[in-house]
């Protein structure tokens, strides 16, 4: 066979060529490849589900581009933008073995890992603090061509900010929040670890808010709402699950759909009864609500039963003791199922709870509706110091807190035609007072929106305030004109003088 000239140059030249790239490609200079997966930070590693950017999977390990929970809402609710250089995912690590933060810029790409130091976000007495998970979490400054490594298999939120140049790695124990229990905490059993989906469960979910007002609940970690990445709390990541946004709009209670769980969303709407609640995780590319899906798959009806006794307490009242005679015993409202009241004197900066026994067992700290007090972090809090009334109606779900107000009424006081006379708060702001103006039996009773006032009427017997409830009429209690009542609701004493 023969070649022409011009076949023999092509050749010649394309054996100098193949030389050439033979020469650059020695040993000790291999050419790197490029994967083709999108630009982004992504965790891969022997410890995960992906082994690097060249897996044929190796779209799922992209984190989702991460937003600043301390900026997230505008006044009017619209979400703000992203936070530049912040990434987040939730990923299955294996303990003991390595992964890395990989960030793919073009044809760039830069491995990153970190010395991890571990940082415990709870108190010394293992509670949340700022809102914080009260977790044990792993925490380092971003390194480039390094590698990274926890101790126990399990979920974990794994959080890289540039900006901050840090990472967080924080163990995820998955758990619900809300009217299944006063919004405190109450976590999935731990289910079998697995590097691409995990599916926890909760059974007898009890939910006993009224049947005519759902309650809500979130998804959340280790009893907690958000990790702050800086000292000065301006950059916080959401460490909770909830109702998603509807036309650009944070929404508070709706129905749960698959596609609504989106971090630091809203309230999941859920009705009174016994539940099974589902969370499943997935490893999946990008943004955390393609990683999770939840379902409540079966319900039972939770009987309409009311307690006999309702209890207080709080720093003000027992000292958080269940065995101290400070614990307020809430009064019933007579004929009124499930409704209590009181009137007590409460400081701003102290909280308090309810609950029908004397024990841990059920309290709570707000109902569906909560007007004149702020339930947070599993307690009430009034707004200030001062002399008020707590109304709990747990038929129409609904705690009222509102300063108070007592009235004299009857003889004493111009007879049952006239307007009820009103006590006068002292200078101490903490004891109640008026004066007779007729001599005949004295009537008082608490004064509440909507509800008659001998369902709320008390007495002094021996010095000692003694409450109507559920009773009859009370022993009369006559008096002279001109005399003044003083009532120490706090003290449960009260003086005719």
């Amino acid at each position: 066979m023969f070649f022409s000239m011009n076949r023999v140059k092509f050749l010649f030249l394309g054996m100098m060529v193949l030389s050439f790239v033979l020469v650059g490609c020695g040993k000790d200079d291999p050419v790197k490849p490029v994967s083709y997966v999108e630009d982004g930070f992504y965790v891969v590693g022997e410890a995960t589900a992906v082994a690097d950017l060249f897996a044929e999977n190796a779209e799922l390990a992209l984190m989702a581009a991460g937003i600043n929970e301390a900026d997230q809402f505008d006044e009017d609710n619209t979400p703000k933008p992203l936070r530049t250089g912040m990434y987040e995912k939730y990923v299955a690590l294996e303990g003991g073995k390595s992964f890395s933060l990989m960030q793919k810029a073009g044809t760039k790409e830069t491995q990153y890992g970190a010395t991890l130091t571990k940082v415990n976000l709870a108190d010394e007495e293992g509670h949340s603090v700022n809102e914080q998970p009260a977790i044990e979490i792993y925490k380092g400054t971003l390194t480039e061509n390094g590698t990274l490594q926890v101790t126990e298999s399990g979920l974990y939120h794994v959080i890289v900010d540039v900006q901050l140049n840090t990472v967080i790695i924080a163990p995820v124990e998955w758990g619900v929040r809300g009217a299944m229990n006063s919004w405190g905490f109450t976590p999935f059993p731990k289910p079998t670890f697995n590097k691409t989906t995990m599916t926890y469960t909760l059974t007898n979910v009890q939910v006993a808010v009224p049947a005519s007002a759902p309650g809500g609940f979130k998804f959340a970690y280790g009893s907690g709402w958000k990790i702050e990445l800086d000292d000065e709390s301006q950059v916080r990541v959401s460490t909770n699950l909830g109702n998603g946004l509807i036309d650009g709009k944070k929404v508070n209670v709706k129905p749960l759909k698959e596609t609504d769980l989106l971090p630091g969303g809203g309230d999941i709407e859920i009705a009174r009864g016994i539940w099974k609640i589902e969370l499943t995780w997935t490893l999946a590319k990008g943004a955390i609500k393609d990683s999770y899906t939840a379902r409540m798959p079966e319900h039972t009806d939770l009987p309409m039963t009311y307690p006999e006794n309702l209890y207080m307490i709080g720093n003000d009242f027992g000292s958080w003791d269940w065995e101290s005679d400070g614990i307020v015993d809430m009064v019933p409202v007579n004929g009124t199922e499930g409704a209590f009241w009181c009137i007590n004197y409460f400081t701003a900066d102290n909280g308090f709870k309810w609950c029908a026994v004397k024990d841990w067992d059920g309290d709570f700290a707000n109902l569906a509706e909560s007007i004149g007090f702020e339930p947070k972090d599993g307690n009430a809090w009034v707004p200030e110091d001062g002399l008020y009334l707590v109304y709990i109606d747990m038929a129409a779900g609904k705690i009222a807190i509102e300063p108070a107000k007592v009235f004299g009424k009857g003889d004493c006081f111009g007879g049952w035609d006239a307007d009820p006379l009103p006590f006068t708060l002292n200078a101490d702001g903490k004891t109640m007072s008026i004066t007779t103006t007729a001599s005949n039996n004295l009537r008082m009773y608490a004064a509440f929106t909507g509800i008659d006032w001998w369902k709320m009427e008390f007495n002094i017997f021996d010095g000692k305030i003694v409450y109507r409830g559920n009773g009859g009429d009370q022993p009369p209690v006559p008096v002279d004109a001109g005399k003044i009542v003083t009532l120490d609701f706090k003290a449960g004493t009260g003086t005719i003088e």
